[in-house]
């Protein structure tokens, strides 16, 4: 058969790299649903097919003979596995069987919403992704001008995404989370399936599995803006932006905690929290008259990520520290009235305010 990806390298870190390139497009399709003894027919063929491949690059008079010499070079580790032939013990399963969750996560929750410089926005938000929609090939089938089925690389059209609580609970089911197996279609699963996505999930399943315990009930029926205002205190991060904010956590600030939770509510229209710019006060009226609502599970975080946008794109004048206590409703006399508010500050007013009104946040 033509094969097209002919490739091996060896790591620069450490002298050591992966063997990325046995695939064998359609022969694995029967193994999310085999025994276990057919998965290990499969796990043999794919292991004779990358050793065969490995031979050929080495040896195969088709191969240049600078490239043969260059990948005789390279081979299996000879300080790993020693017990299994220096081969790994387990067969990398890009994508098996899924769950159809309370939300499936698919390609539009990982692009660009219309009029909006940042993905669709998930109250429930557990965990981001950030890598693009990919796709290795299928099927053997070829179509015209293009010689692989079912590949796509989807890197423009990608951007860092919301993952909802919702996700990981199957449909029906109230005392199961689900962070690998997590609801999700095949084009969405490229950006999903990346480990620092795992180990955000993974910590998110376990954090509402003490919460349900916590509070007596079960993960399908905990309340989800409880389990990510827990994750953000406890410094968990659930939405993706341009800049991190470490300078106002090395100073004792809850700027990052307070960003991260009001992102998953719809307070930015894109990845920037500009938190030392000043606030403007069509931004300020809409933040201040959003704050009890926000803990809803009905709120529409991506349509009021479409407010925000239209009050950033009027401006307006910057707020100053007494104009925004006013909005917030504080009865106290506001000490240096005239200093103008930065964003970073007003958001830290909003999640302080937000908490005092419902002190759970931190177990």
């Amino acid at each position: 058969m033509s094969y097209n990806r002919k490739g091996m390298s060896g790591g620069r870190l450490n002298g050591k790299g992966t063997f990325n390139a046995a695939i064998l497009p359609g022969e694995n399709h029967a193994y999310p649903d085999a025994t276990w003894p057919e998965r290990e027919k499969i796990i043999l063929r794919h292991t004779h097919f990358a050793l065969g491949l490995m031979w050929f690059l080495q040896n195969d008079e088709s191969v240049s003979p600078a490239k043969r010499e260059g990948y005789r070079r390279i081979g299996l580790p000879l300080d790993e596995y020693i017990d299994n032939n220096n081969l790994p013990y387990e067969l990398y399963v890009r994508e098996a069987r899924r769950i159809i969750g309370r939300h499936v996560f698919t390609q539009h929750d990982n692009m660009l919403a219309k009029g909006l410089g940042r993905t669709p926005v998930h109250g429930d938000s557990i965990a981001f992704t950030d890598w693009s929609m990919d796709s290795h090939d299928c099927t053997m089938d070829r179509r015209p001008g293009y010689a692989y089925d079912g590949k796509l690389i989807l890197t423009e059209e990608s951007r860092p995404a919301h993952i909802p609580y919702r996700a990981l609970l199957p449909q029906g089911v109230d005392n199961l989370l689900v962070p690998v197996c997590l609801s999700s279609t095949h084009v969405a699963w490229g950006a999903v399936r990346l480990e620092p996505v795992w180990m955000q999930v993974g910590e998110a399943a376990g954090l509402a599995a003490v919460l349900a315990r916590k509070h007596k009930t079960t993960p399908g029926n905990l309340d989800a803006d409880l389990l990510v205002r827990t994750l953000v205190a406890n410094q968990h991060h659930v939405s993706f932006f341009n800049s991190l904010l470490t300078a106002a956590n090395e100073k004792g600030g809850s700027l990052t905690a307070a960003a991260q939770y009001f992102a998953t509510k719809g307070f930015f229209a894109d990845y920037n929290v500009n938190d030392d710019q000043p606030l403007r006060l069509a931004t300020a009226r809409a933040w201040a008259a959003a704050l009890c609502d926000v803990p809803k599970a009905s709120w529409d975080g991506t349509g009021f990520a479409h407010k925000i946008a239209g009050t950033e794109a009027a401006a307006g004048s910057a707020v100053t520290f007494q104009e925004w206590t006013s909005l917030l409703g504080s009865k106290e006399a506001a000490d240096g009235g005239d200093l103008l508010v930065t964003r970073g500050m007003a958001l830290q007013m909003l999640y302080g305010r937000l908490m005092s009104l419902d002190g759970r946040g931190r177990l």
